[in-house]
């Protein structure tokens, strides 16, 4: 049996370090603003209700990024969800379509140029947003009447990739590349029907063998060769391991098999749950068809739903507070919360 080692965060936090760029910023057609759809909200528009983004592509702002070569101070207003200007003479906060002046309240610092993407778009100088100015409409602002255009230089935006991604390109189990020392990592695991479980807890990843009744299994954590045998049997869906334990009895578990067994494959292949002692918790063992396996014990668990698409995502809900981007990076999905922070995982796969 495989050892673990620390316990459980008092947060589940399933993000690492901060990027220098965020995607997911839309042209809304009605007001020809941008604004942020990464969050459970499409903001507040001037013409009246949400954003739309029917016809937007994505465009990705510098965020967090003291060296970057553009105009800083736009921030992010977590009323209207559009982008505003923060650093004119006036300290003006601009007005909000939601009521009253922008907020600054959770923004990062996002920097904006005159180089190279898409070019027209414009700083109002009556509500301190940023609109697109190349259509022949200029928008409606939240100041009354239409956006100015009068005082702005010429901004670019740059359009980030945004390929499609269907629901089955995300199905499976996705296991965070980043572990803690103990062994600790988050988990996605999407189903079809648009659920998503994300879990926080211990992750052993492992190397297995088979000779005859004997499972030999060896840890592939870095700098450790941890290994050990256990005597196994199947009996339709339970799977029995027996470990000798030094001066002392025997020791069995009693597995049981998640979903369908794979056919054409040797019977242990697949996903079995069962105690895991030394947590005096439950634990879900994989075996693949590669000799390569995982035990993941959760102690933390998030419900939330998911979507595919241009702009992919999950949702935790009101509750959890919490918007996911997704985007794929040949076989690692990257997720970024709607703090900018980003965290890399690889399904496992039978």
């Amino acid at each position: 049996m495989l050892a673990l080692m620390g316990g459980a965060p008092a947060y589940f936090s399933v993000f690492a370090a901060a990027a220098d760029a965020q995607d997911g910023w839309r042209w809304c057609r009605k007001c020809q603003g941008l604004w942020f759809a990464g969050n459970s909200t499409a903001g507040a528009c001037a013409s009246g209700g949400g954003h739309e983004e029917t016809g937007s592509a994505s465009y990705r702002l510098s965020y967090n990024a003291p060296g970057f070569r553009g105009q800083h101070g736009w921030l992010w207003c977590s009323k209207c969800q559009g982008l505003w200007f923060s650093g004119n003479r006036e300290r003006t906060y601009g007005l909000c379509p939601a009521g009253g002046a922008h907020s600054r309240i959770g923004s990062g610092d996002y920097a904006i140029t005159a180089g190279s993407g898409q070019r027209n778009w414009r700083w109002c100088r009556k509500c301190q947003g940023v609109w697109f100015a190349g259509n022949q409409t200029e928008g409606i602002c939240p100041a009354g009447g239409v956006h100015s255009a009068v005082g702005s230089g010429d901004y670019a935006l740059n359009i980030a990739d945004a390929p499609i991604i269907g629901d089955n390109d995300l199905l499976g189990i996705w296991s965070a590349q980043a572990r803690t020392k103990g062994g600790l990592g988050a988990q996605f695991t999407f189903v079809r029907g648009g659920e998503v479980v994300a879990t926080f807890g211990a992750l052993v990843d492992f190397k297995y063998e088979i000779n005859g009744n004997r499972l030999i299994t060896t840890s592939d954590e870095p700098g450790k060769a941890e290994q050990s045998t256990e005597v196994f049997a199947i009996e339709g869906n339970t799977l029995q391991l027996t470990i000798a334990i030094p001066q002392g009895p025997s020791v069995t578990r009693a597995l049981t098999r998640v979903g369908d067994p794979y056919p054409d494959v040797h019977p242990i292949i697949g996903a079995w749950r069962g105690p895991y002692p030394p947590t005096r918790g439950e634990a879900i063992t994989r075996y693949s068809r590669s000799g390569s396996g995982q035990l993941s014990v959760p102690f933390q668990t998030q419900t939330g739903s998911y979507r595919g698409g241009t702009a992919p995502r999950i949702d935790f809900g009101a509750s959890a507070g919490s918007v996911v981007t997704l985007r794929r990076d040949g076989d690692l999905l990257i997720t970024r919360n709607v703090e900018g922070k980003e965290g890399t995982f690889r399904r496992f796969e039978y």
